[in-house]
């Protein structure tokens, strides 16, 4: 992996300092160039990516979407939060201590990454500032809000970052994991933004060449499950590094089985879920 350029670009335009050494480090260790490249330029590569918009009626509200990827879907729902919730968890972040989000490896689990620069925290499904988000949620997807683990949020300060990864855990079939048990892999991935950053801070998508720039109160919708239940090679993604301010969202992964309305057609040629499959009254 060269790093120059992108050490030089640090340097020339966002002001790089002695003691961003270490975060810079970890950027520079954990991406490859061509993705740091997308992460900087999100409007030229938006200029080469399709996108479809649309906007339908459901349960009494009109839903605002666009569709970045077709197969697997990746969805951008434009003001899915709204404003007061938004707010409700900027002010709900800035009262907490967040604590620094390890990513562990190794044979024995000890080898910590630099890949995840970022503080985070779980909050309890029972938490009221919660309630009009998974009320929302099941009124507009077929996906039960009761397969989801409880929201995380995530703070990424300057150089903050996530290298790409797989959300899809894959664990083998005989693991004791509850939740891998009792609701499978996990089938996609709603984050939801409650403050963008300066510069930098898009969610990066390798794979399919596409960076998506949401705005506070939008949701991200990706799948990294197919029908079947397998991991979508394509939902390799990462959060892009914050070259400027701060950038805080709330993640929320949603596990394959016991979807009461979620239906797919099998099809041997399309295996990735389709809009009618997971939108209710999408037509």
């Amino acid at each position: 992996m060269l790093w120059f350029p992108f050490f030089a670009l640090l340097t020339k335009f966002f002001g790089y300092e002695e003691n961003d050494t270490k975060l810079s480090e970890a950027i520079l260790e954990t991406w490859q160039n061509e993705t740091l490249d997308l992460c900087l330029d999100p409007i030229k590569n938006f200029a080469g990516n399709s996108a479809v918009s649309y906007r339908i009626h459901t349960n009494f509200e009109w839903i605002n979407f666009e569709v970045r990827n077709v197969q697997p879907l990746l969805i951008r729902f434009v003001g899915f939060v709204p404003p007061h919730i938004v707010q409700r968890f900027q002010k709900v972040h800035d009262n907490l201590e967040l604590e620094d989000t390890k990513v562990s490896g190794g044979a024995d689990g000890n080898f910590i990454s630099k890949s995840r620069q970022a503080k985070g925290q779980w909050f309890s499904k029972d938490d009221k500032n919660l309630l009009e988000i998974y009320q929302k949620f099941d009124n507009v997807f077929k996906m039960d809000s009761k397969t989801t683990e409880n929201f995380m949020m995530l703070s990424y300060d300057r150089f903050g970052h996530y290298a790409p990864h797989y959300d899809f855990l894959n664990f083998s079939i005989d693991s004791d994991n509850w939740w891998y048990k009792t609701y499978g892999d996990r089938l996609a991935t709603a984050l939801f933004i409650i403050k963008t950053a300066e510069k930098g801070g898009g969610t990066v998508f390798p794979k399919l060449k596409v960076v998506i720039s949401p705005e506070p109160g939008d949701m991200i919708l990706w799948f990294n499950a197919n029908i079947k239940f397998e991991q979508e090679d394509l939902s390799f993604h990462g959060a892009c590094p914050i070259l400027a301010g701060r950038k805080i969202a709330m993640s929320l992964w949603i596990r394959c089985r016991q979807h009461k309305d979620l239906k797919c057609q099998m099809n041997d040629e399309i295996l990735s879920h389709e809009l009618n499959d997971i939108i209710r009254n999408f037509d």
